[in-house]
């Protein structure tokens, strides 16, 4: 299942504040700040301004997720510095991280969000979970599950967003 709408004016919520109650196309996506997991450094939406951002939702136990990473993998290569991709665990210990971004080829970002905080925020509805997020903060795709060929779904979205306008 995916949501696109063009043109709809933000919101902003906090990670944890009473306003996220949901992430949806057209809002401004929920602000966090995580650690990476297995490497220095921090994941943060939104991060650098003119960025694109893949906020992904997943777990070491989900076959779908598993599926996700190596394409997630392959957009990051492709867009390089122009995409930021923020993969948060939703594993109830972090302990499977580095051996699934081992089995999977993952290299971007994977941040573990323990207390489930982001997700509240976001409210994926299932994983994994892909939100496309624009430059300026804003939610412009979402994806739940993946199978075959929601890959070209995603890439469209984030190929629209980093065209030259």
């Amino acid at each position: 299942m995916h949501a696109e709408v063009e043109g709809l004016g933000p919101t902003h919520a906090e990670v944890g504040s009473p306003e996220a109650k949901g992430a949806a196309v057209g809002s401004q996506a929920p602000t966090f700040d995580l650690p990476v997991q297995g490497a220095e450094g921090r994941v943060r939406v939104p991060g650098t301004p003119g960025v694109v951002s893949l906020v992904d939702f997943w777990a070491t136990w989900c076959e779908a997720c598993e599926r996700s990473m190596p394409h997630y993998q392959a957009l990051a290569e492709r867009y390089g510095d122009r995409l930021r991709v923020a993969a948060l665990c939703e594993d109830d210990d972090p302990s499977a991280i580095a051996s699934f971004a081992r089995r999977t080829g993952a290299r971007f970002a994977l941040a573990w969000d323990a207390e489930h905080a982001v997700a509240t925020a976001y409210h994926p509805g299932g994983m994994p979970a892909a939100f496309v997020v624009d430059e300026s903060g804003v939610i412009r795709h979402v994806q739940v599950g993946f199978e075959p060929g929601d890959e070209r779904e995603i890439d469209r979205a984030i190929a629209a967003l980093l065209a030259p306008r």
